[in-house]
């Protein structure tokens, strides 16, 4: 079986796990968490890094740091995998569904953007929908395959409205905009390492902050809000979602050989649209957009038979995530679309493809050939 995106483990995350452990500090303490969370901050540029046990606690956590609250609004796209709609509810917030664009299969920003126009007013101390009175404190982009969008439109949006921007670039790491890596506009970003993520560390997340006071409060609230470690004395409730000494060290060991895998993936991105951009369309793309091409996903016309060819020949495929806005538990979101809905036409005609920096040549030729016949 042509895997869809198996992690690649580099001898330097062995060597490192390896030294974690002959120093026998494994759990939080000891000094390889700190230390991924500084390489992390100065491979992506982002000045303060969190690590924490998985890209899911990530977002929520980042959540409650930028003050979201129970019975207010987050605004998110309908198209992206649940985790990050399932990290709202966490809050008690409310999940306001927006659609995807036709051409980037990101969040629209002009259905956002009528809607916030439309239907909200500034008031003093943040935006409010107006007809419900609900305050929208937060709006969550979605950098879905490892695309950014058109996040200085976004952000001005955000900054305009009062609203809060979080960034949720669980699957954009080493993607950049321009000079700018995946998390730049975002009062908050959130990283994961999951095991098909571009880099993994078998699980675990990251949140990054440019503001160090709420990287503070992130942190103080991802060690169960301990004001006193000895005396255990802990002023709020908090959470036991630090990341752990042996996934960080995995994760330094991981990040050594990042740029490398990366390369791979735009060799191995090429190559796929250079054969089989007639059978379908990839994601747009601006100029100064550099994806790291995290799932290979073309938009076909043949999904379900190409589903059956893959399988028959031992290629693993996905499609794209079934809409927010159709899972049972948020069908009674409210949901912003044009006429009909990008998101659910996604899903019913995109096919993700082997992707992993460790397909070889001969494996990406057999995925191509599926299509020739």
């Amino acid at each position: 079986m042509i895997p869809l995106h198996d992690p690649y483990i580099s001898q330097q995350a062995r060597d490192y796990m390896n030294d974690c452990l002959n120093q026998g500090w494994i759990s939080s303490s000891g000094m390889y968490v700190g230390q991924f969370e500084d390489k992390f901050s100065q491979f992506t540029n982002l000045p303060c890094s969190v690590a924490i046990q998985s890209g899911t606690a990530a977002l929520h956590l980042a959540l409650l740091t930028l003050g979201v609250k129970k019975g207010e609004v987050v605004i998110a796209p309908d198209l992206t995998f649940v985790a990050s709609i399932n990290a709202i509810s966490y809050t008690g917030a409310e999940p306001l569904l927006v659609d995807a664009n036709e051409s980037n299969w990101q969040m629209d920003l002009d259905v956002l953007e009528e809607f916030l126009i439309k239907e909200t007013e500034v008031r003093e101390d943040g935006c409010y929908w107006a007809a419900r009175n609900r305050k929208i404190s937060c709006i969550m982009a979605v950098h879905v395959l490892g695309y950014i969008g058109n996040m200085p439109r976004l952000k001005q949006i955000c900054v305009s409205r009062k609203i809060a921007l979080l960034e949720d670039a669980s699957e954009a790491l080493g993607s950049t905009k321009g000079k700018f890596h995946a998390g730049h506009w975002g009062d908050a970003s959130v990283f994961s390492f999951n095991g098909n993520k571009a880099l993994s560390t078998g699980g675990g997340g990251m949140i990054c902050f440019h503001d160090p006071d709420r990287a503070r409060v992130a942190k103080h609230l991802s060690t169960q809000a301990k004001k006193d470690e000895f005396w255990y004395d802990h002023d709020q409730i908090g959470f036991n979602t630090r990341m752990t000494a042996l996934t960080a060290a995995f994760g330094c060991g991981q990040l050594a050989v990042f740029e490398e895998k990366l390369s791979r993936k735009v060799e191995i991105a090429r190559r796929y649209m250079d054969e089989l951009s007639s059978y379908g369309e990839f994601p747009t793309r601006q100029v100064d957009d550099h994806p790291n091409f995290w799932l290979n996903t073309l938009k076909t016309e043949r999904q379900r038979a190409l589903i059956k060819k893959m399988r028959e020949a031992e290629v693993q495929v996905r499609p794209l995530w079934k809409p927010m806005h159709e899972l049972s538990m948020y069908r009674s979101a409210h949901y912003l679309k044009r006429d009909k809905s990008v998101s659910h036409q996604l899903h019913l005609s995109c096919l993700s493809l082997p992707s992993s920096p460790n397909l070889s040549e001969q494996e990406q030729e057999q995925v191509i050939q599926v299509f020739y016949q």
